[in-house]
């Protein structure tokens, strides 16, 4: 394979992606086998080009000037099961690779079905869909171990993030500065289904975030890096669990800087003391005089 014959010059990448959107290729060059894929590997680093390999187009956003050097689109599709081993190429369909295994058998792939991409993207990209790895011995009658749920394809999770507007708590004055205490409420809310027809304990691990402090719940644990909340799931049932978090922190202003539609927010704030609020009517009252005269 030379740079003669080497793919097609300034190719659009949209149509090959799955946002349908990008700009154009230096080159690009569709092989369908192992031995094609490092052919073109080895004449673009001969011509010092840069490899950009490209799966199924999924998860994936290409800019508007497109990518420089040689966009190699992986078609090597092949798969096999040997036993309870199933080898696939890096150019096939994660869809496929599951399908094959269930033909043969071959139980535990089937979180791929849902999955869009190929096999090289999902090795590269750990596929979302992955827990992480263990070596697990047998439970002993008694002992407890956990799992992470990416793992127990018996249970779903989805997150939702929620946030309020800083609301003022306090407001102190002091030798001409304002000085406001906050506080920014966060919510996280895990929405827990358990399908399978089994109860289960579920421990979510909640990021532990040194500004931040929970209100409400009480973890059952905490580490160093997390709070962790144990949820008990009938069988077949659905559970929200909201995690509220509050960041409180201070802003000084000088009065001097203040307007008085400002000013006027704080008197009008039902969260500030009385005697906050009758302090700031008397500032607001001379600052509408000073604009008078």
């Amino acid at each position: 394979m030379t740079m003669t014959a080497f793919g097609a010059r300034g190719e659009s990448l949209a149509p090959h992606t799955s946002l349908r959107i990008g700009g154009t290729a230096d080159f690009f060059l569709r092989v369908a086998t192992e031995k094609d894929l490092l052919d073109a590997i080895q004449v673009a680093r001969e011509n010092e080009l840069p490899v950009f390999v490209l799966g199924g187009g999924t998860n994936l956003l290409v800019a508007d000037r497109g990518i420089r050097g040689v966009v190699l689109q992986n078609g090597w599709r092949e798969s096999s099961v040997d036993g309870d081993i199933v080898t696939a190429s890096s150019g096939t369909e994660l869809a496929h690779v599951a399908a094959v295994a269930a033909r043969s058998g071959v139980e535990g792939l089937e979180w791929m079905t849902t999955v869009p991409g190929t096999v090289g993207g999902a090795v590269h990209g750990n596929a979302g869909a992955y827990g992480g790895e263990a070596l697990m011995e047998t439970v002993k009658t008694g002992d407890k171990r956990l799992l992470s749920y990416a793992v127990d394809l018996g249970t779903r999770i989805t997150t939702q993030f929620d946030s309020k507007g800083a609301l003022v708590r306090e407001i102190h004055m002091n030798r001409g500065t304002l000085t406001t205490r906050l506080a920014a409420v966060e919510t996280k809310t895990y929405t827990v289904r358990n399908v399978d027809q089994k109860p289960k304990t579920l421990i979510i691990e909640h990021p532990l975030r040194p500004e931040y402090s929970l209100l409400e719940r009480k973890p059952s644990e905490k580490t160093a890096k997390a709070y962790r909340f144990e949820v008990k799931l009938a069988p077949g049932a659905s559970e929200k669990f909201p995690v509220t978090e509050e960041r409180v922190f201070d802003s000084s202003v000088s009065i001097s800087t203040v307007t008085p539609d400002i000013l006027l927010a704080y008197v009008q704030n039902k969260n500030l003391s009385d005697a906050s609020r009758k302090q700031l009517g008397e500032v607001l009252d001379r600052k509408r005089q000073i604009a008078e005269n």
